[in-house]
């Protein structure tokens, strides 16, 4: 495909060569080994896209039915979370599994445009923990770009390859030392609690009679919290949000909670005896997701409710003690 001029405004474009739009790294991608095509309601297996991703020495692959439709995206991450099940087929013919059970579906996945830069490509990736971005240019899926993909380009490439960079870069750090040791705090060490000592301070904490003492563990300690909430700042009172100052616009930078989408309470020295003291400090906290007002759905609202439910448990179970041992 010709690629597209870059979008004017593109959010998140950096200096450098993460600027560069999509289209211009697909001309250096093979898209023909990213993809594969399989028939529908066919016999197509793991066994089956492990020989192509070894063929192609790829760690992923789009998958397409005959009549170019999107069955969806399947990963080496995908495929050892399918060998990880301990279902009765997985474990009689783990790789006879269909493709559909495994391979996340087009409704799920995440996708790029061809004008989006780089940059914006890795704060997606980022945002959302995804290695893998199909990339759509007029309703065509055009490519698929991966997270190595992102950071190969954004080195220059004379600062890549050849003996120059081998011997500079490569050659004094292959083969670790023979002396070398994993690093283990002794004081991690020292702190950890054996199984029945973790038992017995969750069933202090309930009240319950304790089954062993906790010597390990300190008999004081005093917790400090403060807690404040704060809406982006581009975010406006309908909801949207810009991704950048210019998408802003002149306006002030939102400060009202009300628009923020998360939400948080904080209990500080809450009257609730236990095996080392009386009162104890809780700190619950809420991440929304902004996405979903856009769907028309109050994501602030949710969890700001289940915020509330949660301090009024946990202040009922607080009262419940205070009442056991005042009553002896």
């Amino acid at each position: 495909f010709s690629a597209p001029p870059p979008a004017a405004a593109d959010a998140g474009a950096s200096l450098g060569r993460m600027t560069t739009t999509v289209a211009q790294l697909l001309r250096q991608l093979s898209f023909k080994k990213r993809r594969v095509e399989v028939r529908r309601g066919g016999d197509a297996t793991l066994r089956d896209v492990l020989d192509v991703l070894n063929e192609q020495n790829a760690s992923s692959l789009l998958l397409y039915y005959e009549d170019k439709t999107l069955l969806g995206l399947v990963t080496a991450r995908d495929i050892l979370r399918a060998l990880g099940k301990t279902d009765a087929q997985m474990q009689e013919a783990p790789l006879a599994v269909p493709l559909e059970e495994v391979a996340t579906p087009a409704d799920s996945l995440v996708y790029a445009k061809a004008t989006d830069s780089l940059a914006r490509c890795h704060i997606i990736m980022s945002e959302r923990r995804i290695r893998n971005l199909p990339v759509v240019h007029d309703n065509t899926i055009v490519g698929l770009i991966t997270a190595k993909d992102l950071m190969d380009y954004s080195y220059d490439p004379q600062q890549l390859g050849g003996k120059a960079s081998f011997i500079r870069h490569i050659a004094g750090r292959r083969g670790l030392p023979p002396n070398v040791r994993v690093a283990v705090d002794a004081e991690e060490e020292r702190a950890e609690v054996s199984p029945d000592a973790k038992e017995s301070m969750f069933l202090s904490f309930l009240g319950a009679p304790q089954k062993t003492q906790m010597d390990m563990v300190p008999p004081r300690i005093y917790v400090q919290a403060a807690a404040v909430m704060l809406p982006h700042p581009f975010k406006k009172a309908d909801g949207f949000v810009g991704e950048s100052l210019r998408d802003h616009g002149p306006d002030d930078f939102a400060t009202d909670p009300a628009l923020s989408d998360d939400a948080y309470f904080l209990l500080h020295k809450l009257k609730c005896p236990h095996g080392y003291g009386d009162e104890v400090t809780v700190v619950g906290i809420a991440d929304g997701v902004g996405e979903w007002r856009l769907k028309g759905y109050d994501s602030g609202a949710f969890a700001q409710t289940f915020m509330d439910t949660s301090r009024e448990i946990v202040e009922g179970i607080a009262a419940n003690l205070e009442s056991q041992r005042q009553a002896g």
